[in-house]
C-alpha cells in the first residue's frame, strides 16, 4: 500500500511542538504586571532620585479616560507653613514630581504605551479634622513631557510638551495624618501651541503616604 502522508507533516508537527515550548506563559494577569510596575517604579524613584530625601510623601495613582488607562507614581513636596489660615481651614501650596504611563486601547485591543514625566504646583484648601479624617480640595497646574506624540492611532497630542491641570478632593487620615486618599480629574493638552491638540482627560483615584 502506498503511504499518503504528506512529507512536510512531520516537520510541521515538530515545529508546532517547538513553538508550544516558547509560548509566553499566561498565568500573570495584566493588572498584576501593572501593579508591579507601579510599585517597582516607586522603589526606583525612592532609591535613585536624590530629591526624594527632601520630599514629604510618595503616592500611587490610577485613572481612566478616552480609551486610555493611566498609571503613575509621584513624589510630593509639601510646604509646611500655610499661605493663609482661617478659623477652621487653611490654604497650602505643594509640588508634585511624577512619572507615569498611558496604556492605550482601541476597540478593546491594547495599543502602544506612552510614558510621561511631569511637575505640578498645587493649591490645597484643607479643612479642620472631622472625626478621623481631614478633608481637602486641590487645584493644580503643571507641565510634562511625553515619549510619543499620539496614542490609539486617532488621538494626536500635537507634540511631546504638554500642560496638565488637576482638580481633586480627598481626605488625610491616620494617627499623624500620614495617609491620604483622593479622587481626581486630570487633563493634558498643549494649550493650542502645536495643533492638532486633541489632549487627554482622565478620572481616577490615588493614595499617598507621608513620612514628614
Amino acid at each position: 500500500m502506498v503511504s499518503t502522508a504528506h512529507p512536510l507533516r512531520g516537520r510541521q508537527d515538530r515545529s508546532t511542538l517547538s513553538m508550544s515550548f516558547h509560548r509566553r506563559p499566561t498565568g500573570t494577569p495584566r493588572s498584576a504586571r501593572r501593579l508591579r510596575f507601579a510599585v517597582l517604579t516607586s522603589v526606583l524613584v525612592a532609591v535613585a532620585c536624590p530629591a526624594v530625601a527632601r520630599g514629604d510623601g510618595i503616592g500611587l495613582g490610577i485613572a481612566h479616560g478616552q480609551d486610555t488607562e493611566q498609571y503613575g507614581v509621584q513624589v510630593q513636596f509639601d510646604r509646611q507653613q500655610p499661605l493663609r489660615t482661617w478659623s477652621s481651614s487653611e490654604l497650602k501650596l505643594y509640588g508634585i514630581v511624577g512619572v507615569g504611563e498611558f496604556h492605550g486601547r482601541k476597540n478593546g485591543i491594547p495599543q502602544h504605551t506612552v510614558r510621561v514625566l511631569g511637575a505640578t504646583g498645587v493649591l490645597r484648601w484643607q479643612y479642620e479634622r472631622i472625626g478621623a479624617v481631614r478633608p481637602f480640595a486641590d487645584f493644580g497646574l503643571g507641565i510634562g513631557g511625553l515619549s510619543e506624540t499620539a496614542i490609539n492611532g486617532n488621538r494626536d497630542f500635537g507634540g511631546k510638551f504638554e500642560f496638565n491641570e488637576i482638580i481633586q478632593c480627598g481626605v488625610r487620615f491616620g494617627r499623624n495624618e500620614q495617609w491620604e486618599f483622593n479622587l481626581r480629574g486630570q487633563h493634558f493638552s498643549n494649550a493650542g501651541l502645536n495643533p492638532p491638540n486633541d489632549g487627554m482627560t482622565f478620572g481616577g483615584a490615588g493614595v499617598t503616604w507621608y513620612w514628614n
